[in-house]
């Protein structure tokens, strides 16, 4: 991001609004354009983008739906009714909603395109530097109006709009690749299932049948693998579904000692096993909360998994939970080698570690922190690294 003065005083470079009131959603935006070389504007709300707006063109918007007091519907047509907000293209980014009618409204107040988290890198700069271009290229041309004859104009109206459909063209094979993808991925998991579900089940039975030392651990080690290969397995069908929009939540009310002590109970074994210390600080009363209960229990394993992973051998780890009025704040520390900050921005995207090489010291497939991310968001809470 650049200074508001300096950013508003070279609107030939085509800007970009960013409008989000997640400081990390705005801070993982701005990454994902960095390689635009764009001049990118921030706004927290929708008062601060009419702001930005009023004071000359954007090339393009992206505008959060989900956002308190003004959310991104009644911003886009408060924008529309600006002279500088008039023709200017909207994208709407959304979290899991893939609702028709949903969608629909979004084009009815004028957005140009709509996305649903979490998006496709390449696929959102895709479509930012198509319409930068098209913004830079329609005012190089306004500027060289002036004397140029009608068919000379004409034709670079055609050449214009021949780029934008390559460009559609392009992203839609982008998407129909990426739903591909996706359907495999939920394909292959299921398929997997099968086999292995058959493993962990007859591992158990045979573990009740023996009490040969030997053979008990054995079969304790194969049911502890199968298990982690199960939550392998799950991991790729939640992403799945996210990336699908067919992700549901199941609330209700729930004690928030239960999903935290079911945590605790199915992290245990691999803490003890590497020697971690557990080290828990939740007060005896914290009440109730309207949640998914299962998969707010999911969201503190994976943290907690996560936390013992990275831990040093015979270190600790930390599990924190607060009651603050009706928000509850949960904070997982350990104490191994830390984030690098280049890549705390991309610390909840999927497929993503910061030692992605095959020669990795660290297991998984980086898809543990974008689901608790997805489900914390769904939950209508914040996550922050």
């Amino acid at each position: 991001s650049m200074p508001a003065a300096a950013l508003h005083s070279a609107p030939e470079r085509g800007r970009v609004l960013i409008v989000d009131d997640s400081p990390a959603n705005l801070i993982a935006l701005g990454a994902v354009l960095k390689p635009l070389n764009v001049a990118v504007v921030e706004a927290r709300s929708g008062r601060e983008a009419i702001d930005h707006v009023s004071r000359g063109p954007f090339a393009v918007a992206l505008l959060d739906v989900q956002m308190p007091q003004m959310d991104g519907f009644e911003l886009a047509s408060r924008l529309r009714k600006m002279e500088s907000g008039a023709e200017m293209p909207m994208l709407f980014l959304t979290a899991i909603q893939r609702d028709e009618l949903y969608v629909k409204r979004g084009y009815a107040v004028g957005g140009a395109d709509y996305m649903v988290k979490p998006f496709d890198a390449e696929i959102l700069r895709a479509r930012v530097k198509a319409f930068v271009d098209l913004y830079r290229q329609r005012e190089e041309l306004r500027a060289s109006q002036v004397g140029q004859k009608t068919r000379e104009r004409d034709e670079a109206l055609t050449r214009l709009s021949e780029a934008l459909e390559r460009e559609r063209h392009a992203r839609r094979q982008a998407e129909i690749a990426n739903e591909t993808k996706n359907a495999f991925l939920a394909t292959v998991s299921h398929e997997l299932r099968t086999p292995l579900n058959a493993i962990l089940g007859w591992s158990i039975t045979a573990r009740d049948m023996t009490h040969e030392p030997k053979v008990l651990r054995a079969l304790q080690i194969i049911e502890r693998n199968a298990r982690s290969q199960m939550r392998l397995i799950e991991d790729m069908l939640d992403i799945g579904r996210i990336m699908s929009g067919k992700l549901r939540l199941e609330t209700g009310v729930v004690r928030i000692e239960e999903p935290i002590r079911g945590a605790l109970e199915a992290v245990r074994p691999a803490a003890d096993a590497k020697g971690i210390s557990l080290v828990v600080d939740v007060p005896p009363e914290l009440g109730s909360i309207v949640a998914d209960g299962e998969r707010l229990q999911q969201i503190l394993w994976n943290l907690l998994s996560n936390a013992i992973k990275f831990a040093v051998a015979g270190g600790r780890a930390e599990l924190e939970a607060r009651r603050q009025g009706d928000t509850l704040r949960l904070t997982v520390r350990d104490d191994g080698e830390g984030i690098a900050p280049e890549f705390l921005p991309h610390v909840f995207e999927p497929f993503r570690q910061a030692d992605g090489t095959t020669t990795r010291r660290h297991g998984g497939l980086g898809l543990g922190l974008a689901i608790v991310r997805q489900l914390v968001v769904a939950h209508g809470g914040t996550i922050v690294a």
